[in-house]
């Protein structure tokens, strides 16, 4: 028994030249999504520091960390990220402007995530409405 499903497959096609072109866009376009989404931990990425180490009174170069902000208060910053927003913004030590960053981006990624599911909701309901009609008719 053909469902009505079914009929809207051998209505819309499955060989069209626009499928071919949609699904190269929709790859190009998930692509770049991903490259940025990729790239968000390196706006919270912090500096390199260069101290002597109290205890060993060794040279060190690490990354800064919460730990050497508190312990360590003669440091020189050697290496900064221009692209990352701590240095950006000089909140190399600060633990709620450093969390704020990791808070906006989730938040944004949750509100571009509610975005995408809502409009597949509407447009999986303007298909259905769509068979719906398709029926009657």
């Amino acid at each position: 028994m053909e469902t009505l499903l079914d009929k809207a497959f051998e209505t819309g096609g499955s060989t069209n030249k626009y499928q071919y072109i949609m699904l190269c866009l929709t790859l190009l376009i998930w692509i770049n999504v991903e490259m940025v989404l990729i790239s968000f931990p390196f706006l919270e990425k912090q500096p390199e520091v260069n101290f002597i180490d109290p205890i060993t009174d060794e040279n060190v170069t690490t990354q800064l960390n919460y730990i050497i902000c508190e312990d360590v208060k003669n440091y020189t910053i050697t290496k900064v990220y221009g692209h990352s927003w701590v240095s950006e913004f000089n909140i190399e030590c600060s633990k709620f402007d450093n969390s704020l960053i990791g808070t906006l981006i989730f938040i944004g990624g949750v509100i571009g995530n509610i975005n995408l599911i809502s409009n597949f909701f509407k447009d999986h309901l303007l298909c259905q409405f769509w068979l719906i009609t398709l029926e009657e008719s």
